[in-house]
């Protein structure tokens, strides 16, 4: 890009990644191609506006096709604007109220999840009763790795958890939609997974096993627990008397207050 004209650049700067990457999904075959890379690729004489309309011909072209399904980004819809073009955007979803799911009488509830920062990976889990009661807490720092193999290792510490402590009747509680779909095979394991799925079916054919999809915002107490595994790099459990975040999420599963998801 360093050969780009000064007007080019100038146009580039104020246009997000999410533009960027958005627009450069056209068909090439097809003649419509927008991204910004395909503009002007051998020459650099064009002034500001000649490339501000080519841009908005090209955009309007791809309007005719492009069915979005959420809604723009406010710095996409500035940038579109900026150029004349009206954001095509669905209608605004509602929010809605997320509860912490509680298992079934004489059943345990496993929230799961894993964390993956910069290389590092980490996994939590929180063990509790129908009524919120804590049982047992965990977070691991798994050192190199993504967040689906740290997603997968923190359900196998946690049914291996649950096994140790007596409880044979586990509901699995994860935000991680893969991991919902290998537990239930219904999408294939990568390879690199399957070691650490063939210790979990190992372990949930011993026991009474079922696990359920949750959003992100109904399993925020596993979600704290894995950002202290990433956070201090260490294997540990947090102290609910003490970390006074931990404390409020687990009085606010208890008595069923809800969080709210806002979606696009």
């Amino acid at each position: 890009m360093e050969t780009f004209h000064d007007d080019y650049k100038a146009v580039l700067a104020q246009i997000q990644d999410d533009i960027i990457c958005a627009k450069s999904l056209v068909f090439h075959e097809k003649g419509w191609v927008f991204g910004t890379l395909y503009l002007y690729p051998n020459s650099c004489q064009h002034s500001m506006g000649t490339v501000e309309r080519e841009m908005q011909k090209k955009a309007f072209r791809l309007s005719k096709f492009f069915i979005p399904s959420t809604r723009s980004s406010d710095s996409f819809s500035q940038v579109a604007l900026s150029l004349g073009i009206l954001p095509n955007d669905p209608p605004v979803k509602p929010p809605i109220l997320v509860y912490w799911t509680r298992p079934p009488d004489n059943w345990v509830a496993l929230n799961t999840d894993g964390a993956a920062c910069n290389n590092h990976a980490a996994g939590g889990g929180i063990v509790r009763y129908r009524r919120g009661v804590h049982l047992a807490n965990f977070f691991t720092y798994y050192g190199n790795g993504t967040n689906n193999e740290a997603e997968s290792r923190a359900i196998l510490e946690g049914i291996s958890l649950c096994k140790s402590l007596g409880y044979c009747n586990i509901l699995i509680l994860t935000d991680s939609n893969l991991c919902f779909k290998w537990f239930s095979k219904v999408f294939k394991i990568p390879w690199p997974l399957r070691v650490w799925w063939k210790k979990i079916w190992d372990i949930a054919a011993s026991c009474q096993v079922t696990i359920e999809h949750t959003y992100r915002e109904g399993n925020y107490a596993a979600d704290h627990l894995a950002s202290l595994g990433i956070k201090h790099r260490g294997d540990g459990a947090a102290n609910c008397q003490v970390d006074n975040k931990f404390k409020q999420i687990l009085v606010g599963d208890s008595l069923n207050i809800p969080n709210i998801r806002f979606r696009q």
